[in-house]
């Protein structure tokens, strides 16, 4: 993802992620269906492993089906599903968040495309984009 330098919808999410760290702080997790080993190649990969506070990985919970895998992060950050909101890329990210009750917010240029974003409380389509609706999101 880092080392593109072809145009890709996922250009400018190392912004997002740059304006997410300073509003939120330490306050910012990674859900994701890869290994431990996938994510950590990953996110050294953006120079960003020590950016998210709590990392849940495939490794350690049943599935990402599974509502587990967001409630470990709101244990680890210490917050309610209603302070949580998940940016979404996949049907399975959509049904973990609907099953967590947290805010879902669903990127369009993800993997499974834009015919099952009806259950996403929102979707955007670009990065510049997301960062507008997260901003919205914490100033509530």
């Amino acid at each position: 993802m880092c080392q593109s330098k072809k145009p890709t919808p996922l250009n400018g999410m190392l912004d997002v992620l740059e304006s997410l760290r300073a509003i939120l702080n330490s306050y910012l997790g990674v859900a994701t269906e890869k290994s431990r080993r996938g994510l950590d190649a990953l996110l050294q990969g953006c120079g960003i492993e020590d950016w998210f506070l709590t990392q849940q990985v495939a490794d350690d919970h049943p599935s990402k089906l599974h509502r587990l895998m967001i409630e470990s992060e709101m244990g680890d950050l210490g917050v309610s599903p209603d302070q949580t909101d998940m940016i979404e890329d996949t049907t399975n990210d959509i049904e973990m968040v609907v099953a967590a009750g947290v805010f879902s917010i669903d990127v369009e240029w993800g993997y499974h495309g834009r015919t099952w974003l009806h259950q996403a409380n929102v979707m955007v389509r670009d990065a510049k984009e997301l960062l507008s609706t997260l901003e919205k999101w914490f100033a509530r």
